[in-house]
């Protein structure tokens, strides 16, 4: 699986499961977003079962999932932030930016330690090619 087909196919995960968006919106924004013909997201969600559990061994590896989570939450935070701002609810505001402080320090934490989270090297690639991610 390359790149691009993770990133589409964890799009079609998240839209199905977390926003409950209907078989035809799903085809609809994926295929748009990833500029791709709507018979290949079609596809993708038809063969789900040969390929959705490469997805969490993708992110598993080398702590990628925790990386994954940490950044995917604080760009929430961030948005949290934002409107917070935009209403005037400074208090709620500046915990919300304490938050997002701790996210930043948690993954150089993450980083410094022995779940550090380093570049794939060529030999991870290797591996990764391997196991068909």
């Amino acid at each position: 699986m390359n790149t691009e087909e993770r990133e589409r196919r964890q799009r079609i995960w998240k839209l199905l499961t977390y926003e409950d968006q209907t078989y035809t919106e799903v085809v609809e924004t994926v295929a748009d977003e990833f500029e791709v013909d709507p018979d290949t997201v079609e596809e993708d969600i038809k063969n789900i079962d040969k390929w959705l559990y490469k997805l969490d061994v993708y992110r598993d590896v080398q702590g990628i999932s925790l990386l994954a989570e940490l950044r995917d939450n604080r760009r929430r935070l961030h948005q949290l932030a934002e409107i917070l701002d935009e209403q005037g609810e400074f208090a709620e505001e500046r915990k919300i930016r304490a938050e997002i402080n701790r996210s930043i320090n948690m993954e150089r934490h993450l980083a410094d330690s022995t779940l550090a989270v380093r570049r794939v090297s060529l030999e991870d690639e290797d591996l990764l090619d391997e196991m068909g991610l």
